[in-house]
């Protein structure tokens, strides 16, 4: 009972820091893409 609680609530923390992180890192190769295509133009 004890270990299947732990794995819920690793994979509910993993979700929650995925969610955090990935918008940021996704947020910062997409600034990268248009100052790339700012530069350009």
């Amino acid at each position: 009972m004890d270990e299947r609680r732990d794995v819920r609530f690793v994979r509910r923390d993993s979700m929650k820091f995925y969610t955090i992180k990935l918008p940021k890192f996704l947020g910062g190769i997409v600034r990268a893409m248009i100052g790339v295509f700012n530069k350009k133009e």
